[in-house]
């Protein structure tokens, strides 16, 4: 079967991510590859594309692994470069944690100390309360014993294939214990483009029709992608990353099929200008009404 491409813009190139050679030859170079693959699956006229979907999911990170995710995905901006990506991040856990000296640490049973104590249906900000709550409790215990806490960290031992908890102390003070909420608000600080928002969701329940709101209120014109953040990063940020996928892709289908119908004769970069300006335009009179 014959394979004829021809939409030149998968064969682009950014100029500043072509070698010598790719500078040289151009798109001719990347369509005879393309041309001559005879792979069982990658065959002649096959490409492998990237998908553009600008959402992410992670594990509960440290404050250091937070600050790598977010510069990946450009939250702050370099000197002399480019501008700041906005990043929506979202952290779904319906358990309380607390960061000490940049680690997370979550509350556990002694007899069951890799059981998740989740609190299914509870609200973002009473999950932020108790966090709070969590960290005054530490912050007392640290002021009664001059500086010095239990903590519990698990190891795996691959003699035996099993995991142990192991108690250590380690000295601390208040400025070292931290909650979620606060580690954000100091990352924004630093520079980073970012809005924090937490909406409790575990795979152990069905996502509720609040929650599908709730997600897709995160949604925001001006975020560069969204992150969200789970125990293990992955469970019920499958139904967070699916509900923000949908939205997106459903709003771009319709601003597509609107920019289509209203101006078919145009070119895309007047029919992007056009259709923005009407969008602010309908914003306004929807204002005015408003008032």
């Amino acid at each position: 079967m014959e394979h004829s491409i021809e939409a030149r813009p998968f064969f682009h190139c950014p100029e500043g991510l072509r070698t010598p050679q790719e500078s040289q030859h151009g798109d001719a170079v990347m369509e005879a590859t393309v041309r001559v693959r005879n792979g069982s699956v990658l065959g002649k006229g096959s490409i492998l594309k990237m998908w553009m979907v600008p959402v992410y999911s992670m594990a509960t990170p440290t404050i250091a692994g937070a600050k790598e995710v977010l510069a990946y995905l450009k939250a702050k901006p370099k000197i002399g470069g480019s501008l700041a990506q906005k990043v929506i991040l979202t952290d779904l856990r319906e358990e309380a944690a607390v960061y000490i000296n940049g680690t997370p640490f979550v509350p556990r049973e002694l007899n069951k100390p890799v059981d998740t104590l989740k609190h299914v249906g509870i609200t973002g900000p009473v999950l932020e309360l108790m966090e709070a709550r969590l960290k005054e409790d530490i912050v007392s215990e640290i002021r009664r014993s001059g500086g010095r806490f239990l903590l519990h960290r698990e190891e795996y031992d691959p003699a035996t294939n099993q995991s142990c908890i192991i108690g250590y102390w380690e000295n601390i003070s208040a400025d070292d214990v931290k909650t979620p909420a606060e580690v954000y608000a100091g990352l924004k600080d630093e520079g980073y483009d970012m809005t924090y928002r937490r909406i409790p969701l575990a795979s152990e329940r069905e996502a509720l029709a609040s929650d599908v709101d709730a997600i897709q209120y995160c949604k925001d014109d001006c975020a560069g992608s969204y992150l969200f953040v789970s125990h293990t990063g992955f469970g019920g940020v499958g139904y967070a990353m699916a509900i923000i996928c949908i939205k997106l892709d459903a709003e771009a289908k319709l601003t597509s099929k609107i920019s289509q119908t209203l101006f078919p004769d145009s070119d895309d970069e007047h029919r992007a200008c056009l259709l923005d300006m009407g969008i602010k335009a309908l914003s306004s009179i929807a204002i005015v009404c408003l008032v």
